[in-house]
Parts: structure tokens; C-alpha cells; sequence
């Protein structure tokens, strides 16, 4: 999750682009989690697409990506899915969290190998290949959502946790994103890398409120470089976002050496999520462990997170829903108190984490939308 207050109303304006629409789709499930040798098939290339993972028009559907992966945690392909009646007489809390897979290994993309693969780390599915969290984030973040949630403990009602998912694009705050470019990445020319060093060192963030400006990227150690993953696993995720944000850009990507960022951040995707709504939820949900709160030193660590909270995984409605339906109340709020923003549900839930208490009309509202959407896709 961003954290930074301009990296993340960057994020935000990525996800709402491909909100207007999607609350009344939902995504199947599909448990799409084999190891997928480096040619299957010969997918589809059509001309035109665009989708949430690029900010250019692209030849392929993210469905056509093929994704060499080693499955290191089967546990992550073995979620039980829950029945809504579980879960009555708690509450819920949403938290806002990418698309990135979890459990397994990335060894190659589009048959092309990664020069070091990439350990997979979630995501909503950090939580199936760690047991003892329910979710990693920055510390400041997680703080405020151990706030609520210990909040919502002193009812003595359990709290469980419910990913709500960002764009495509969210993916770039973490390392993995920075891993699979760096792994991806050809040689650059010599002259056409002394172009983008320059481009990259002079990239400039101006802050409207106090009109000073930045150059976060003066440091950069060159495109050509064998430290640049270093150097992008030690900046922060903001920067890291910008970074991805450029080499996103028309003119860069038509350099012959520099990877395909929608293919990357279609790559670092669970597969069930590749073409899930904005905003949707049910993917991943945990059981808050209010003895522990904070873990303060992890068994495993998160290689983007610095901070951890307590819990244990509960599984998944098996089904991506709207989040109007999983969290009515926080549907409300959106049409009243936030009816500003109505069209930004992601910054404001990232603002003010949706909270839902899981009653019999809930249980039996979502029981019937689950039924309602399943039956759509038969």
C-alpha cells in the first residue's frame, strides 16, 4: 500500500480510471495456480487493448501473459472458502492492498527467463504463505489499522481483516515490480542510456503546498548499471512508483532492452485477480489476534513491509464481490459523507478503512449476492 501522500493520490487516480462500471461485476475465483511451462499455448495478440497495467495501448490481454511459476507454498492454492454465516457477529475491517501473488516463484515471462527469479510475496495472499499475519505494510499504515482494529476488539466480537483490491498498477510500491524489471531488463545502448540517465536524474516533484521541488532521482546509478537492483530495492516505494511510472512512458518503452511494465505488473499478479474490479473483496480474509497485535519479530519478513499484524488466515468467499455489497455501511458513508468523492472509493478507504458489522441481514445479503453472481457466470 502507498504511503506517501503523493505517490498514493497518484495510485488513486491509476484505480478510479477503471472504476466507473465495475461494482456490478464480480470475478470468479479461478484456481489458476499450476506451474505454467514456459510456452503452453499460442495466445491471442489483439491490437488495442488497454487495461489497468499500462498506461499505453497494448497488443495482448493480460489473460495472454504467460507466467513461468515454481510453487514454493502450496499452502497459498489451498484456501477454504467460507460461508458468510462463519463469520456472523464480528466485524470487519477493509483494508486497501495490491494484486501481487504470493507462494510461489516468477522464473520467466512471455518464455523469456528472468536473470534471478523472483520470490512471490503478496498481496492479500501474504497472510496463506504466513500464518501467524494477517497482513504487512509500512509502519505508519499499520498503525493506524492496528488502531481500529484493536478498537474493534474491546467488543469481544472477533475482527477479521478483508482485502480490498487497488489497481493493476499499485504493484509498483513493492519490490518484486523492481526485482522482475531489473531481472527483465537488456542491455541499453550506451548513447540512448546516457539519455535515460539524464531523463531519470532530472525527474522533478514540485510540492503544490509549499511550491519546493524535488529531485529524488539525482542519485540514480544508470540504467546499465549492476547495482540498479540495489539501488531500487533501497528507495522508497513511492519513488519506486514514479520510477515504474516512467519507464512506462511511450518513448522509453520503445527503447529495445527495457522491459514491458504492463507485462511486469501482469506477471507480479494473483492470477485470480488479473481482471477483478477495483475495489473488490473476498479474496483474502483473516482472523484478527488482538493478544499479539504488532508482531514485532516476524518468523519471515516482507521484503517491501517493515511491519506486521497478528492473525491467522481464514480463506475466501470464493468470489470477488462488490464493495458495496461486503460493506454496506461504508457503501452509505460513500454516498452521504464522502459524496464528494464518490467516484474515489479507493482513497477514501485507504483514508478511512471501511469497518462492517457482520449481522444476520449482512449474512444474508452477501449469501445472496454470491448465489446471485455465481449463477451469472454458469
Amino acid at each position: 500500500m502507498s504511503k506517501i501522500p503523493k505517490s498514493l493520490s497518484e495510485l488513486v487516480d491509476d484505480a478510479i480510471k477503471s472504476a466507473k462500471g465495475a461494482r456490478a461485476v464480480a470475478q470468479d475465483a479461478k484456481p489458476l495456480r499450476n506451474v505454467l511451462p514456459s510456452v503452453t499455448a499460442t495466445p491471442s495478440r489483439i491490437k488495442g487493448n488497454t487495461s489497468g497495467y499500462s498506461g499505453l495501448v497494448k497488443p495482448y490481454k493480460p489473460e495472454d501473459v504467460i507466467v513461468t511459476r515454481k510453487i514454493v507454498n502450496p499452502n497459498v492454492q489451498n484456501k477454504q472458502v467460507i460461508d458468510p454465516s462463519a463469520l456472523q457477529g464480528g466485524h470487519m475491517l477493509g483494508w486497501t492492498g495490491d494484486r501481487a501473488n504470493a507462494g510461489s516463484v516468477i522464473e520467466a515471462i512471455d518464455g523469456r527467463k528472468l536473470s534471478v527469479p523472483v520470490r512471490e510475496q503478496g498481496g492479500g495472499d501474504w497472510m496463506m504463505d504466513n500464518p501467524e499475519s494477517i497482513m504487512a505494510s509500512e509502519y505508519g499504515t499499520s498503525t493506524g489499522l492496528l488502531n481500529k482494529l484493536n478498537e474493534l476488539a474491546e467488543s469481544g466480537s472477533p475482527v477479521y481483516s478483508n482485502h480490498l483490491l487497488m489497481s493493476g498498477k499499485a504493484v509498483d510500491f513493492n519490490k518484486m515490480i523492481s526485482d522482475l524489471f531489473s531481472g527483465s531488463l537488456g542491455r541499453i545502448n550506451a548513447k540512448t542510456a546516457k539519455d535515460i540517465d539524464k531523463h531519470i536524474r532530472n525527474f522533478a516533484i514540485r510540492n503544490k503546498k509549499t511550491g519546493v521541488t524535488t529531485y529524488p532521482y539525482r542519485g540514480f546509478v544508470g540504467i546499465n548499471s549492476d547495482e540498479l537492483p540495489n539501488w531500487l530495492a533501497g528507495i522508497s516505494g513511492s519513488n519506486r512508483s514514479n520510477f515504474m511510472k516512467m519507464m512506462d512512458k511511450k518513448g522509453i518503452q520503445s527503447v529495445e532492452g527495457i522491459p514491458d511494465i504492463g507485462k511486469l505488473r501482469i506477471a507480479n499478479t494473483a492470477p485470480e485477480l488479473l481482471n477483478a474490479p477495483d475495489m473488490s473483496s473476498g479474496f483474502a480474509i483473516g482472523k484478527y489476534n488482538p493478544e499479539v497485535g504488532r508482531i514485532i519479530n516476524p518468523s519471515v519478513t516482507h521484503n517491501t513491509y517493515n511491519s506486521q499484524i497478528a492473525g491467522s488466515p481464514m480463506g475466501t468467499f470464493g468470489i470477488q464481490l462488490p464493495y458495496e455489497t461486503v460493506f454496506p455501511d461504508f457503501s452509505k458513508l460513500m454516498q452521504t459523507k464522502y459524496i464528494k468523492s464518490i467516484n474515489n472509493p479507493t482513497y477514501m478507504a485507504m483514508l478511512d478503512p471501511p469497518i462492517q458489522y457482520l449481522d444476520q441481514e449482512w449474512v444474508d445479503n452477501l449469501s445472496q449476492a454470491i448465489e446471485n453472481f455465481r449463477k451469472l457466470k454458469e
